[in-house]
């Protein structure tokens, strides 16, 4: 939120978490997923190729994160915390051993495809500070450092993996090369 606590913009946040009951739904298997990949402010396409929850699709709930980070929203964090539930229901480990968050998920069907475009890591992330349960940061163990480029600069010392990320990460990449990166971000490898 641009202008914390702006009273048009929690306005706002509430029309579009009130609308979010309408875009999202539990389906046949007990999930709460998006309904439709293809949706507007009033009207929504279900059937055949629209009927999948694209992972693009959750950044739709900002302003829901940000009304329940302002006063709390019971309603809409509850229906937050069961989207990411039902995400967290999509979580398998690959035929290499690799865990993944499925994101792409049929509604109806709550069938899952083993690729896609990314994963709303802000959404696992809100739940987890709201809760403090280590369920929701399964995501970000399984993807590693790299989870942390969509998520709170300070994260990585909230959940004390400075040490142990930071030695992981090091020795694949030279420093010189990182340093210089980090001056001229056009030469980074």
């Amino acid at each position: 939120m641009m202008d914390f606590g702006n009273p048009k913009d929690l306005e706002r946040a509430m029309v579009t978490a009130k609308r979010l009951e309408w875009l999202t739904g539990v389906n046949a298997a007990g999930h709460r997923h998006i309904r439709s990949s293809y949706f507007s402010g009033a009207k929504m396409a279900e059937g055949g190729v629209w009927g999948w929850t694209k992972g693009r699709s959750y950044m739709v709930f900002h302003p829901a994160l940000d009304l329940v980070l302002f006063n709390g929203a019971p309603e809409t964090r509850k229906m937050v915390l069961e989207t990411v539930d039902g995400m967290l229901a999509h979580r398998k480990q690959e035929a290499d051993g690799r865990w993944v968050t499925r994101t792409e998920i049929n509604f109806k069907t709550d069938e899952d495809l083993p690729f896609g475009d990314s994963t709303p890591d802000f959404m696992f992330w809100a739940a987890y500070r709201w809760t403090g349960d280590k369920k929701y940061l399964l995501p970000f163990m399984d993807a590693g450092p790299s989870s942390l480029a969509h998520i709170s600069s300070d994260a990585l010392d909230m959940l004390d993996l400075r040490g142990t990320w930071a030695s992981s990460w090091w020795p694949r990449r030279d420093r010189r090369t990182l340093q210089q990166g980090l001056r001229r971000p056009e030469r980074c490898p």
